[in-house]
This record gives structure tokens, sequence and C-alpha cells, in this order.
């Protein structure tokens, strides 16, 4: 095998060039609070001009929780999407780590490994349909409230919005780490390793629990939950005894 830091240089590579992808919740960040300033917009100006009632109110926010849910499903496909890379590229870096060229398993193994569920009862489709509802309840109590004007409707709308994005990011990232170890881990063993090294990524915003898991190796079917929380940053190593 080669050298751990070597090992680690390309782990990193594939997180690193995943994290770029992450630049469209940016774009999305800003088409929601567009397209939710356009709706209270016109909800406002259709008030004002021919006094809705409250059943018209309710059609001009069931438009805009439409695009929100069509957006979510896309939301999902392209997590998918990543997902598949990450597994796929994480699979050639584990190669190159053990010097090996073990074939890549099928795409149906690899859609059928991101899907699963992993920890609690939801996928991460599931999750994201989950972040959706809360965010869509949210926006449906904010658009209706009728003790608050446009501006501060805005307003409180960028903070929910905002909050979307970063239940998206965090889901993105804890199941891009998830990927690359799934994807490690089944690379080492189809290439008879039994144990993997656990390194934290040690900075201020390291948690108790990783800080305490760096550098120790584990047999390969006894390694605890991974990752252990949401964004985590830790990496699993192939590790020889001998």
């Amino acid at each position: 095998m080669i050298s751990q830091k070597q090992q680690m240089v390309n782990l990193w590579g594939v997180y690193n060039q995943q994290e770029q992808h992450n630049k469209y919740w940016i774009l999305l960040y800003f088409y929601l609070l567009k397209t939710c300033k356009y709706y209270l917009s016109l909800g406002n100006y259709k008030s004002r001009e021919i006094k809705l009632t409250a059943h018209e109110e309710q059609k001009v926010y069931q438009k805009f929780r439409n695009e929100l849910i069509a957006d979510s499903i896309k939301i999902q496909k392209y997590i998918e999407e990543h997902l598949k890379d990450t597994y796929i590229k994480t699979w050639e870096s584990t190669l190159k780590n053990i010097e090996s060229n073990t074939p890549l398993p099928s795409l149906k193994e690899i859609y059928e490994d991101i899907n699963k569920v992993w920890v609690g009862d939801k996928n991460f489709k599931d999750r994201q349909a989950h972040n959706t509802k809360i965010i869509e309840n949210k926006l449906h109590d904010l658009l209706l409230d009728e003790s608050l004007d446009i501006e501060e409707k805005f307003l409180q709308a960028q903070k929910i919005i905002g909050d979307y994005r970063y239940m998206i990011e965090r889901l993105v990232r804890t199941e891009t780490i998830h990927t690359m170890g799934q994807a490690s881990i089944k690379c080492m063993i189809k290439n008879n390793i039994g144990y993997v090294q656990w390194i934290t990524c040690m900075d201020e915003r390291t948690c108790i629990i990783c800080g305490a898991r760096d550098m120790r190796v584990y047999p390969i079917n006894v390694i605890p939950q991974y990752p252990d929380h949401p964004n985590c940053r830790c990496l699993l190593l192939p590790y020889k005894l001998f």
C-alpha cells in the first residue's frame, strides 16, 4: 500500500472535488428567494386590488408549494447522481491506495448501496422529502399570516429558505462521507483487507467522539457508526497489522 499521507490526499481529493458541486445550493437559495418574493408580491397585489378570499390566498400559496415540491424531487435526483459519482471516484481512489485493480460494482449495486437506510428509518430521499415538508409548513404559516406585511414576510422567508439550504448542504455532506466510507469498505473487503484506521480531521470543529477515535484501528466488520454525526469529516483508511 502507498503511504498514509498519500492515501489521505487521494480520499480528501474526492471529497473536495465533490464539495465543488455543492455550489448548486447557492443558486437554489437565490432561486427560492426570488420565487418566494414573486408569490408574496402576487398575493399582496391581488389582495389589495381584488380583495382575495382566504381560499384564493390558498391557491396562490399552492402554486408556490407545487414549485417547492417539484424542486425537492429534482434535488433528490441530483443528490443520487452526486452520490453515484462519489462512490465511483472513491472506489477508484481506494484502488490506488491499496494498489489493486478490482472491478467496480455494477451500477445496480451502487444505486442499491447509496439508497439504503443506514441510520434511523429514512434514506437520503426520505430525509430530503421530510426536510422539505418542514420548510413547506413554515412557509405556509408565514405566507398566510395576515398580521405581517410583505416586507416582514420576505425577511422571515429569507431565514426559512436559508435554513432549508443548510438542511440540504448538511444532508449532502453527511451522505457524501457515508458513501465514501461504504465504497472504501466494500473495496477493501473485496481485496481481503481486514482492518481500517479511523482518521479524524483535527481542528476547532472536531467533536469529542471523533477526536477520541483518531488513528484508532478497527476490524473492518466492527467499525463504529460512520459517520457518527452530520457534517462528519473523518476518513477510513486501509490498515495492515503486519
